[in-house]
């Protein structure tokens, strides 16, 4: 009778311990999952900085290049006037 008695609270403490194992893993996946929700949110702020930071130098960029073509016909038409001006210079040596 003793020794159903042991056998029978060894089963129990075995259901135990096994509850006990199960719910930590339980908590350590939980756990895990909250890190992982954390660290999402992390990279998506992140995401979202650099995404804003990208549209603002591609907005950079535009305007360096509107600016950049602006003195490239700035840069041509005072090169033609230059030539004009040489010619008219070298016109009236002659004369």
């Amino acid at each position: 009778m003793q020794t159903a008695y042991f056998e029978l609270n060894y089963e129990r403490t075995s259901r135990a311990v096994e509850c006990v194992i199960k719910d930590e893993e339980i908590r350590r996946l939980k756990y895990q999952l909250l890190r992982l929700k954390d660290h999402d949110e992390e990279v998506v702020e992140l995401l979202d900085t650099e995404s804003a930071h990208a549209c603002n130098l591609e907005r950079d960029l535009e305007d360096a290049l509107t600016r950049c073509e602006k003195l490239d016909s700035e840069v041509q038409r005072l090169n033609e006037e230059l030539r004009v001006r040489l010619r008219e210079s070298s016109t009236m040596r002659v004369c």
